[in-house]
């Protein structure tokens, strides 16, 4: 408390217990803590953009964005005069296969995905 650092004592530091020999190696905790981030991004998500139609206007704007920037990296890739036909089309194929999570990933607004 406040009180006690004005009056020169420290806080008491949190105590852990010993993992036994099935965790010793923190495998379990680092299974609870590695969904922590997914929770904590579906907590957000639900405050920041509260209802559907908030999640929609979001996505979309950002969509179109995503839309532009791909159009733009397609179009820089056609005017290359160094690369080849073959690898231009290489490389139009990976640009039309980029993964675009848009705002947030699909999963975290589906519970039995979080909770998986």
């Amino acid at each position: 408390s406040s009180f006690s650092r004005m009056r020169g004592r420290r806080p008491r530091l949190p105590t852990f217990t010993h993992l036994d020999d099935e965790d010793a190696d923190g495998v379990g905790c680092a299974d609870e803590i590695s969904v922590m981030a997914d929770a904590q991004g579906r907590v957000y998500i639900d405050a920041r953009f509260p209802t559907a139609d908030d999640r929609n206007k979001i996505r979309d704007s950002i969509s179109g964005v995503m839309t532009n920037i791909v159009d733009a990296m397609n179009g820089m890739i056609m005017q290359l005069d160094w690369m080849t036909q073959p690898s231009k089309m290489n490389a139009l194929n990976k640009a039309s296969n980029i993964q675009v999570n848009v705002a947030f990933p699909d999963f975290i607004l589906d519970n039995n995905m979080l909770d998986a």
